[in-house]
C-alpha cells in the first residue's frame, strides 16, 4: 500500500494485517525535509506483547537510513511515548492540537561516527528483528 507521498509497513499473519505504520516525507517550516512517522497501530488482539515493538524498532531503523531526521507526535499521556524515546525519539517541542495536549519527537539525522560504532555494534551482535 505505497505512493509516492507516502510509504505504509504492515506486519501480517496469514493474510491478516495485524500491524501497520506510515512514513512521509515532509518539509518543516523552514523547507527542510523529514521524514514523518505516523498512523501506528497494532490490532487490538496482539497489543500488550513485544510484536508492535519488534516491528516497530526496524521499520524505524530503516526510514533511518534515508538520512533525514524521523519526527511524530503523540499524547503526552500515551502509553507508547515512553517506547517512543527507548527507541531513540527525543522531545523537540510540545503544543496543542484539536484541544489536545502533543509531544512532538525527533530522530535527529547521526553523526558518521554515530553511524561507524553503531554498524559495528551490529556486525558484532546477533539479532532476530522479526522473530514470532
Amino acid at each position: 500500500i505505497n505512493n509516492q507521498e507516502f510509504e505504509n509497513l504492515v506486519l501480517r499473519d496469514d493474510q491478516k494485517i495485524i500491524a501497520f505504520c506510515r512514513f512521509m516525507e515532509e518539509k518543516d517550516g523552514t523547507g527542510q525535509p523529514y521524514i514523518h512517522f505516523g498512523a501506528f497501530n497494532v490490532d487490538v488482539p496482539y497489543q500488550s506483547g513485544k510484536i508492535g515493538e519488534d516491528f516497530l524498532a526496524p521499520a524505524i531503523e530503516l526510514e533511518k537510513q534515508r538520512g533525514l531526521p524521523v519526527r511524530c507526535e503523540t499524547n503526552p499521556s500515551n502509553p507508547m511515548l515512553k517506547k517512543y524515546l527507548a527507541l531513540g525519539f527525543k522531545q523537540i517541542g510540545s503544543a496543542e492540537e484539536f484541544g489536545e495536549p502533543e509531544v512532538k519527537l525527533e530522530i535527529p539525522v547521526e553523526s558518521e561516527i554515530e553511524k561507524a560504532a553503531l554498524s559495528r555494534f551490529f556486525l558484532s551482535t546477533p539479532i532476530d528483528i522479526l522473530s514470532f
